[in-house]
């Protein structure tokens, strides 16, 4: 008798056969650049500019999102469909609102309508161990922020929130916002 094949497993090897018939972008140095900068800013909200909340890691994300755009929009992924369902509502409700600036409508089309469905393109193109190591990276040179914070080096960012005991001993957040965001990024 033929030996059948299961119908998970048959399932998972069409999936497999379709998810890999859609190439992935060989992408620029250009937009690797970016991808990367992205990913070695992301976890240091801190360098950001004070009245706005773009960090710069928005600087390099943007373009490296823009650069790899045609191939998330060849084809759109189960996930995707309420987020850009969403975006019409949030932007709408906002413009709706009496106290409406144009710096956040522009903020909501940019974190509604690109970042959150289609982010995760920029970095297609970057290995996970790469990713990993930037993050590792990025932590590092927090920490070493925080050191010398702590010890008085190295003065506070105006976005940062330190927490004092006593008036000589600091706790300090590094180039992150808060010591517990810190604290959060170090352990799993």
């Amino acid at each position: 008798s033929p030996v059948r094949e299961s119908p998970v497993r048959a399932r998972f090897t069409s999936t497999k056969r379709v998810a890999s018939s859609v190439a992935v972008p060989t992408g620029s140095t250009l937009q690797l650049f970016f991808a990367q900068a992205a990913i070695f800013l992301l976890p240091l909200p801190a360098l950001k500019y004070t009245s706005t909340s773009i960090i710069l890691a928005d600087l390099f994300l943007f373009p490296a999102i823009v650069m790899n755009l045609g191939y998330a929009l060849r084809q759109i992924y189960a996930f995707q469909i309420p987020l850009l369902l969403a975006f019409p509502f949030f932007l709408f409700s906002h413009l709706l609102d009496p106290d409406c600036e144009l710096i956040t409508v522009f903020q909501i089309c940019y974190v509604w309508g690109l970042l959150v469905p289609f982010g995760w393109c920029a970095f297609v193109n970057v290995p996970v161990r790469r990713i990993a190591y930037l993050v590792l990276a990025s932590n590092a040179l927090s920490i070493t922020f925080a050191i010398g914070q702590f010890v008085g080096v190295i003065p506070n960012l105006p976005t940062q929130k330190v927490i004092e005991f006593k008036g000589s001993l600091r706790r300090a957040a590094g180039l992150m916002l808060q010591c517990n965001a810190l604290a959060m990024s170090l352990t799993p």
